[in-house]
C-alpha cells in the first residue's frame, strides 16, 4: 500500500479505507481467536512457546499501533513528504 501511496495511486480516502479494512479484518481475528481459545477450548498449540507468543504479544500489538497512528495521521491531515 505504501508504494501506491507513494506513486500517487491511491489517495487520503484509499488509505484511509485501507486502515479501517484492516482493523476490521483484526478484529474478526481476534473474536475467532477468543472463540476457539475460551468458548470452544479447541486450540491445538500452546501460546507459551518461543515462535507462538511473539504473534499476539509483539507483532499484533506493533500493527495495531501502526494502523491507529495512521488513522490519526489520515484525519489530522498531516503528511510528511507526500504529496497527495
Amino acid at each position: 500500500m505504501g508504494y501506491l501511496v507513494q506513486k500517487g495511486k491511491v489517495g487520503k480516502k484509499g488509505l484511509l479505507y485501507w486502515n479501517i479494512a484492516s482493523l476490521v479484518v483484526f478484529a474478526g481475528t481476534l473474536a475467532s481467536f477468543v472463540y476457539s481459545f475460551y468458548i470452544a477450548q479447541e486450540i491445538t498449540l500452546s501460546l507459551s512457546q518461543l515462535p507462538y507468543f511473539f504473534l499476539p504479544g509483539i507483532l499484533v500489538a506493533i500493527a495495531l499501533f501502526l494502523h491507529i497512528f495512521s488513522i490519526r495521521q489520515c484525519l489530522l491531515k498531516v503528511w510528511a513528504r507526500i504529496e497527495l
